[in-house]
This record gives structure tokens, sequence and C-alpha cells, in this order.
């Protein structure tokens, strides 16, 4: 379930008490008054407020790329096929892609990170490669 976190607007005359609320989502209801002072300048902490939900990893990080897995792991193989074959319905030919779209043709070039630099700043000391970061060059 989760918690809404609430607190009593101080900018607005509130008293600052700061609490959090444990509601159903469907039993959902924006609180007005603070119940401590009793007054109508309870703000919502978005920042603050935490959902409880299905997915648990021992260390706590739940990434889009576990969700996808989760929400993978339960389809049927031919929904899986279906879902891959409309991925890379596009890669077949210009005519499937949209109107006033265009393939963007990839560089042929090396990126920068795979660069011949590589191999001498191996070779290079801690001295050597905190100089070359600092000014570019490689004997400076």
């Amino acid at each position: 379930m989760p918690e809404y976190s609430y607190t009593c607007d101080e900018e607005d005359g509130g008293c600052g008490h700061y609490f959090t609320v444990v509601q159903k989502i469907s039993e959902y209801k924006a609180l007005k008054k603070c119940p401590q002072c009793n007054q109508d300048n309870l703000r919502r902490a978005y920042e603050d407020d935490i959902a409880y939900g299905s997915v648990k990893k021992s260390d706590g990080a739940i990434t889009i790329g576990h969700l996808a897995e989760r929400n993978t792991s339960r389809m049927s193989s031919s929904q899986r096929a279906e879902l891959h074959a409309k991925h890379n319905a596009y890669k077949g030919s210009d005519s499937a892609l949209p109107d006033g779209m265009k393939r963007v043709e990839k560089n042929k070039d090396k990126p920068w990170y795979r660069s011949s630099n590589q191999g001498d700043i191996k070779n290079m000391t801690d001295t050597q490669k905190m100089n070359y970061i600092r000014t570019g060059k490689k004997n400076g």
C-alpha cells in the first residue's frame, strides 16, 4: 500500500507538522486539515511518498530492465513472438518506416574511446596520465 506524506505548510501560517498516511489507492482521498493545528494548510510532500510494489530485489534496486524481464517472463511464447515481430517490423525495408522518416546512416569512424591513443595511454605512468588529462598533450 502506498504511504502518502503530508506537511502543514509553515509559509501559509501552518504549524510545520509532518506526518504520513498509509492508504489503499482505491481509498485515496487528499487530506485538507492538519491533525495537530486543525488548519487547512496541508501540502502533499510528493518527494517523500513511498509505494510498495510486488517486485522485490535483495538490494532494493529495481530498474526498468528488471520490470521488463519480469513482464516478458509472464508472457506466453506466442505473445513474445508477436511483440518481437512488431518491434522488428520496420527493419525490413525503407517503405515500412512512417512517412517523413528516414534511416540514420551509421558512422564508420571509430568512437573516440577506441582511438589509436589507447595503447599509448596504457603505457603512461600515473603522473603522465594526470598531465595528459589536464593538458591534452601526451608529452606535456
